[in-house]
């Protein structure tokens, strides 16, 4: 994949996280400064794409790896795949149904797993 594809892939999972309250595209806005209100990113030993939870949020290592482990634990098994390839690149490997449906699972996750409180 491109990496043109996948910034365009994060930017769309991202717009529409952020329609459900989160994001999950690490690039900031232009108009928000990194010093002022920096982004939180979550890495997951998990195979879910990287994802921010949004501004004044700075979560534990500990409570990172829990709500990593919640999120995947709550998806399921399209959801599960769909996130393993996001997750390693393989954008052009999921279907349109799945790439359209996966940001709103992802995002219900977050909230479900407490990930909106931290």
């Amino acid at each position: 994949m491109t990496s043109l594809n996948k910034q365009c892939a994060l930017l769309i999972l991202g717009m529409m996280l952020a329609a459900a309250g989160t994001t999950a595209c690490s690039k900031k806005a232009p108009e928000q400064s990194s010093q002022a209100h920096p982004m939180y990113e979550a890495h997951c030993k998990e195979p879910v794409p990287v994802f921010t939870l949004g501004q004044h949020t700075n979560p534990t290592k500990d409570q990172e790896a829990v709500l990593c482990a919640c999120i995947w634990n709550h998806l399921g098994s399209w959801e599960r795949r769909t996130s393993e390839q996001m997750s390693q690149g393989k954008d052009s490997d999921i279907s349109w149904l799945n790439r359209n449906a996966f940001p709103s699972r992802f995002g219900k996750a977050i909230r479900e797993c407490g990930g909106m409180d931290l």
